[in-house]
């Protein structure tokens, strides 16, 4: 599972190339795959087809259905980056 705090995705190069070299990584480190990706707004339909046919399912809007992850995800945003 990825979280992303996010309002709305869109399918981008940029993400074509992130997600494919996620995809390959965690495969050389012997993950069988079923990866998801959770986002806490929405995706495009074109992203949603894309990261379909990359293998990956999508889950939106959950942080209206997993509290837990309001805490997890708010981590994120208070820490300092130099």
């Amino acid at each position: 599972m990825i979280p992303f705090a996010l309002v709305h995705g869109v399918w981008t190069k940029r993400a074509s190339h992130d997600l494919t070299h996620l995809k390959a990584t965690h495969s050389e480190m012997g993950f069988p795959g079923n990866h998801a990706i959770w986002v806490t707004g929405t995706l495009s339909s074109k992203a949603l087809t894309q990261l379909a046919v990359a293998g990956f399912t999508a889950k939106e809007n959950v942080d209206k259905h997993y509290g837990f992850l309001d805490y997890i995800l708010s981590c994120g945003r208070n820490v300092r980056r130099s």
